[in-house]
């Protein structure tokens, strides 16, 4: 059984400013550490 996963606008704003502070910041490893969490975000469905 899948649960959903609510994400607020609030939630979208701040993973946007973290990334932005990634890409500046390091650069190489911005873009696996995005998608890191939101692979995580993901497992949210299956392991609450």
């Amino acid at each position: 059984m899948d649960f959903q996963i609510r994400i607020t606008e609030a939630a979208l704003a701040d993973f946007e400013e973290i990334l932005l502070y990634s890409w500046a910041n390091f650069p190489t490893t911005a873009e696996r550490f995005g998608n890191a969490i939101l692979n995580h975000v993901d497992l949210l469905k299956s392991f609450p």
